[in-house]
């Protein structure tokens, strides 16, 4: 991971690549390099593809568990073929 702070953090058709575990990780280090207000857009292939670790909803999913106390979804949209989600960092206290 870099270490600057980032304003938008884009990740699109490669989280369903990491194992459960790594994507994980990979999620609580985002936290780390995101700005105040920072944000992070999901966007994810859904249908299911026999040799990808994930699907796009189980990696969108598991997202939103780890980080629905961190972080707000302000826009989620849902097609027959893809999934987006925007999320927002909360103000730490």
């Amino acid at each position: 991971m870099p270490n600057d702070q980032f304003d938008l953090i884009v990740i699109s058709e490669v989280a369903y690549y990491l194992s459960p575990e790594d994507w994980e990780i990979a999620i609580l280090n985002l936290l780390n390099i995101l700005s105040l207000h920072g944000q992070v857009i999901l966007v994810h292939w859904l249908p299911k593809v026999h040799d990808y670790p994930q699907t796009g909803d189980e990696v969108h999913d598991t997202f939103r568990n780890l980080m629905s106390e961190k972080m707000k979804n302000i826009f989620c949209d849902r097609k027959e073929n893809y999934r987006i989600d925007l999320w927002e960092k909360l103000i730490s206290e």
